[in-house]
């Protein structure tokens, strides 16, 4: 795509997200400052429509951009490599309801396991330090298995456990995770519930078991629905280190984040 036509689709993105409805070339211009004619800038419309970044839903509306200009537009407008920082939870609470899309917050423990222990040839305990403790019914096997992963940090371990379907473990854990996830605009998740591999998606998004599953980076369809976005991102909450989610639809203004 030449430079020009760029720079006149992300205006075309931008009035849209501003305003939600289809884009017309004489409101373009003005608003946008551009200058060039209506007609010359119907005529690149007509061009990004074959090209597959433009609709036209009626002959004499407006355009808006298709799925595939926001995705290019969203990877080259979000820096995931910075180091967001926001004050508070309570901040994320209130873009959540701006945008109109799901938050999760995760807070890494750097807990690691310690030592393993057998209690009465019944029990195993998983000490983490600082008083953080598992216990889990002992068997010789599961034993061997997590002497092999002593060391390691908690969330690390929870994520070798989902590679090898050691859900039991897994479950345990989450135990010492209690305080270390926050999320709100759930109901921004709603077409998740379409079907059941959504639905699955939805509660690893509430649960905070995509954090585990994902790493920092942008997300498309290729692994949520249709029309969907998520980011996962470092970032400072208050005065802790975390992970951030944002999820929702494509068409909403991440450009506040």
């Amino acid at each position: 795509m030449s430079k020009k036509r760029q720079i006149l689709l992300n205006h075309v993105i931008q009035e849209y997200l501003k305003s939600g409805q289809p884009v017309g070339s004489q409101s373009l211009k003005i608003s946008a400052n551009i200058r060039m004619s209506s007609a010359t800038i119907r005529n690149h419309f007509k061009v990004m429509m074959d090209e597959g970044l433009l609709l036209q839903t009626h002959i004499s509306s407006g355009r808006i951009p298709t799925s595939s200009a926001f995705k290019t537009y969203w990877r080259d407008q979000i820096d995931l490599h910075q180091l967001y920082e926001f004050p508070s939870f309570a901040y994320l609470e209130a873009k959540s309801k701006e945008i109109g899309c799901f938050v999760g917050v995760f807070y890494p423990s750097r807990l690691r396991l310690l030592q393993t222990e057998v209690i009465n040839q019944s029990f195993l305990s998983l000490d983490f330090g600082d008083g953080y403790e598992v216990i889990l019914r002992y068997s010789q096997p599961l034993k061997r298995f997590l002497d092999d992963l002593i060391g390691m940090e908690l969330e690390d371990i929870q994520s070798f456990c989902l590679q090898v379907h050691a859900l039991e473990v897994f479950q345990a854990l989450n135990a010492l995770l209690s305080d270390q996830y926050q999320f709100c605009g759930a109901r921004y998740l709603a077409d998740f519930m379409h079907n059941s591999w959504d639905e699955k998606l939805f509660f690893e998004f509430c649960d905070g078991s995509i954090f585990k599953r994902l790493g920092n980076g942008i997300y498309f369809d290729e692994t949520l629905p249709r029309n969907y976005l998520a980011l996962i991102f470092d970032a400072k909450v208050g005065m802790r280190d975390a992970r951030v989610a944002y999820c929702g639809e494509l068409d909403k203004n991440y450009s506040i984040l």
